[in-house]
């Protein structure tokens, strides 16, 4: 508990008391000082401060220690600042720690301001908290075990409540799980094509799972999110940090596994970070649900037997023609099949061209927010 002193005398009421309790004047303190009068009047009157000279002589001529002197000047000091800047540091210093203030301005989800108490109102409102010295609802639940998947930065936890915000926004079916079965397939029939992707959202909208689009904070290498706002209405959102045809599929089949397992309820949100360098078996730092979602997402692109059997009759010297004949066979686009040999043989040079951009076909038709463009619901 913190506890606010009523008052602090200044240093100069005690040199009064020791004159009074000697008989001396300021004359008389003066001279044993070896100080100008004006000067000792302004030592007794609070407008000189005690330095460590000071405090030395004071302690000499009234015998006592230089400590005595020196303390009563810095507990007079810090009362009397108690309404300094230093208070508004401290708050501004909160919300720095509870939200990445300036990010959060750039991006438009708060307004910029010099004045505290107005950032401090648009932070408790964006995280929908009653004060700054609370913990966020979703923050709350304690961190997951791999040290990997641990509580989210500010920034992960502001991207996380802007998911939230936007996914209100979108009009859903009721979710079951027995559906998303049916979904997984009806979306393998969209990913032949890169444009294709603006049926996505209204797909997974009619199987109950909301989609946003939603650009990553700088420094949160994040790819997506699975949210639950209540165990029957899950978010899915993907970031498209790299906007090509693979990644996108992957992060998606990777969250919809998230969603039929049920993955993130407890908590109420998985954050999936950086998905591109860990979607490993080898990964062992990453909880077993990642890794399972993993291999179903890549099951449902690409199903593994069948790539094996291709890979080790062709590989490693694909050609084009090759690779987009199975591709045909799969009925999908030839970027997924090249982002499977680029996991597989570790080699991400070649075929680049059929890894082709997808975020400006998805935003047709899913609601986004970023790469400098408004929130925007487009139908």
């Amino acid at each position: 508990m913190n506890r606010t002193v009523a008052e602090v005398f200044p240093p100069g009421e005690f040199i009064k008391d020791e004159l009074d309790a000697r008989g001396w004047t300021q004359r008389d303190l003066a001279e044993i000082l070896g100080r100008s009068e004006p000067k000792v009047s302004e030592l007794i009157n609070g407008r000189r401060l005690i330095t460590t000279r000071t405090a030395k002589e004071l302690a000499a001529a009234f015998d006592t220690s230089a400590e005595v002197w020196l303390n009563l000047e810095t507990a007079y000091q810090l009362w009397k600042d108690q309404d300094s800047p230093d208070a508004a540091v401290a708050r501004r210093s909160r919300l720095y720690e509870l939200a990445p203030v300036k990010d959060m301005a750039r991006r438009g989800w708060i307004e910029s301001s010099s004045s505290i108490d107005t950032l401090e109102q648009q932070i408790e409102e964006f995280f929908e908290i009653d004060s700054v010295d609370e913990t966020p609802r979703l923050l709350q639940v304690a961190s997951r075990q791999s040290a990997s998947y641990a509580k989210p930065t500010p920034a992960q936890a502001a991207w996380l409540y802007r998911v939230l915000q936007m996914a209100r926004a979108i009009d859903a079916l009721a979710f079951r799980k027995s559906h998303v079965g049916a979904l997984i397939k009806d979306l393998r029939g969209m990913m032949a094509n890169a444009e294709d992707v603006r049926g996505v959202p209204g797909r997974l909208a009619e199987a109950g799972i909301r989609l946003v689009l939603l650009e990553h904070l700088p420094r949160t290498k994040l790819d997506g999110a699975t949210v639950w706002p209540t165990a029957q209405e899950p978010v899915v959102a993907v970031s498209t940090r790299y906007d090509r045809i693979d990644h996108f599929w992957f992060t998606l089949m990777h969250e919809l596994a998230h969603v039929a397992a049920g993955d993130g309820k407890k908590n109420q949100w998985l954050l999936d970070n950086d998905l591109a360098d860990q979607s490993s078996e080898g990964a062992l730092d990453r909880p077993k649900y990642e890794l399972d979602a993993d291999r179903v997402a890549s099951e449902n692109l690409v199903p593994r037997k069948a790539f094996e059997k291709w890979a080790n009759r062709v590989g490693p010297y694909y050609t084009a023609e090759t690779i987009r004949d199975f591709a045909a066979r799969l009925g999908v686009h030839p970027g997924i099949v090249v982002g499977q040999i680029h996991h597989r043989e570790q080699n991400y040079s070649q075929f680049r061209q059929y890894l082709v951009k997808v975020r400006q076909f998805l935003a047709q038709s899913a609601i986004s927010d970023g790469w400098g463009r408004p929130v925007s619901i487009r139908g």
